[in-house]
């Protein structure tokens, strides 16, 4: 869950908590919960934004030190999914997912 909620952050940074909640299909409550244990853990850090209603997000040293750690572990994981299922089966399953993602993004 943390390394969803980052991703964003690092990919975006500074970004609004209603685009990380938009980017990872969560509501704003789960997003922020998500974010303040990202900052207790020294990974990000959060700083009111230009017009004061959005608080923006930004990744540290550490935060982004500790996603680059995170990527080979993550890659080595979707690499054995596609070991197991087949290289189609996969890219099917991840059609998928993000359609159902994006259903529920929309509602």
């Amino acid at each position: 869950n943390q390394l969803a909620v980052l991703w964003p952050i690092v990919a975006l940074e500074p970004t609004p908590m209603s685009e990380i909640a938009r980017s990872v299909v969560m509501d704003k409550t789960t997003v922020s919960r998500s974010v303040a244990g990202l900052v207790d853990a020294g990974l990000v850090e959060v700083r009111p934004g230009d017009d004061g209603r959005h608080r923006l997000v930004s990744t540290t040293a550490r935060g982004r030190h500790a996603f680059g750690v995170a990527m080979p572990a993550w890659e080595a994981a979707q690499e054995e999914v596609v070991r197991v299922f087949g290289k189609a089966r996969f890219t099917s399953l991840v059609r998928e997912t993000r359609k159902l993602a994006k259903s529920v993004a929309a509602s």
